[in-house]
């Protein structure tokens, strides 16, 4: 399945950027398959100078789907999983948006939720934006139960991606 991102209830069961522009959530609800599981939601902000790392014009290979190769400018050492990859600018024109990092190799490749056009030698301009937690919900480890958190009024996030979601629960967010 894929992300429902429409409506006042939105429905969610894969990792990945969920919205680039601003959320405002009233309610989170995890509806699990098993006992302890668990979601976690970032977000990350563009203009607080949490900007990790930048590279302009790093040359990149992206194979596999979602994996992102880079020498030069850019290096796993500047990334963290749980980061968010922001490619600003691509000279093919693809892969150009805000990606999940979910795994990070010690060969200069990080693994990212999402789908990229698969190029050898594309330059990219990246911002690697470190992700601050929005909601972790943590299902107890005893029973099968609907867990939520309820924000009254409600919360809002410039953005937001669902970093983790284990097993084959799904996340129900009221905007």
């Amino acid at each position: 399945m894929a992300n429902d991102v429409t409506g006042l209830v939105w429905h969610l069961d894969t990792v990945g950027v969920v919205s680039s522009t601003p959320v405002h959530m009233k309610k989170v609800v995890l509806n699990i398959n098993a006992a302890a599981d668990a979601v976690l939601m970032n977000y990350w902000n563009r203009y607080s100078g949490d900007t990790r790392s930048t590279a302009d014009g790093a040359t990149t290979t992206t194979s596999g789907t979602n994996t992102i190769t880079s020498t030069g400018a850019f290096t796993t050492a500047k990334v963290i999983v749980g980061d968010i990859i922001e490619i600003t600018h691509s000279s093919t024109g693809n892969n150009v948006g805000s990606y999940v990092v979910i795994t990070r190799t010690n060969d200069d490749a990080i693994v990212i939720a999402g789908t990229l056009t698969n190029e050898a030698g594309a330059v990219y301009t990246f911002k690697i934006y470190k992700g601050h937690r929005a909601v972790y919900i943590l299902s107890p480890g005893t029973e099968k139960a609907q867990t939520e958190m309820d924000f009254n009024e409600g919360v809002d996030y410039p953005n937001l991606a669902l970093y983790t979601l284990t097993s084959s629960a799904t996340v129900d967010i009221y905007v």
